[in-house]
């Protein structure tokens, strides 16, 4: 859905791709006229995961395609960095275990400049729901939390409910020079903060 700032009202609507995550993706843009879209949940229950990865022409009003993940991840953080889309914090395939995994690909004016995404250094607590920036040229991660809503056993449409859930919240803060081989361990933040994934400003 497009919201028109001088019109103040919503104008237009452009359809997702069918097999685009709807929630729990990660999301970067470069400011101007691109949005790029990683892994996420597909549907409304709490599975599956997919690894697909979009970007969406602001201009053209068009989405297309990016290499998938190497795996189905959840509730990434994602930044543009040096000229690389970074994905990285977030949660494996059942939606609970923490992931470490950190991938990058390399993306000039909408398209990706290889064919599949490239293994960065681990970032050393997993999990999901975090926010990060990139500032003075390094990238840096918030928060976030492990575990989360769990399916109901059996149940075939991996509905969930509140009361089934692991979720754990952390103060963790990472940073990551360029070109560093490891995460720098930071100050924590005062409040065990989750799901504040665009609450960062420079």
């Amino acid at each position: 859905d497009i919201f028109d700032f001088e019109k103040e009202q919503w104008t237009a609507r452009v359809n997702l791709p069918a097999d685009m995550a709807q929630t729990h993706l990660g999301t970067a843009s470069d400011g101007e006229r691109y949005v790029y879209l990683v892994s996420g949940q597909l549907g409304d229950r709490c599975r599956p995961a997919t690894p697909d990865c979009f970007v969406f022409d602001a201009q053209n009003r068009a989405f297309s395609k990016l290499p998938p993940l190497p795996l189905p991840r959840y509730a990434p953080t994602v930044q543009i960095w040096n000229g690389r889309l970074h994905s990285v914090g977030w949660a494996a395939e059942d939606r609970n275990a923490p992931a470490t995994d950190h991938w990058s690909i390399a993306v000039e004016d909408g398209k990706v400049k290889e064919r599949e995404w490239r293994r960065e250094p681990s970032i050393p607590h997993g999990g999901h729901h975090r926010a990060s920036a990139v500032i003075h040229g390094a990238l840096y991660v918030f928060g976030g939390q492990e575990g989360d809503y769990i399916a109901i056993p059996g149940d075939p449409d991996y509905r969930c409910t509140a009361e089934l859930t692991t979720e754990i919240r952390f103060p963790d803060t990472y940073r990551l020079k360029a070109g560093a081989q490891a995460w720098d361990r930071m100050a924590d933040m005062p409040v065990l903060s989750s799901h504040t994934e665009g609450s960062v400003v420079k």
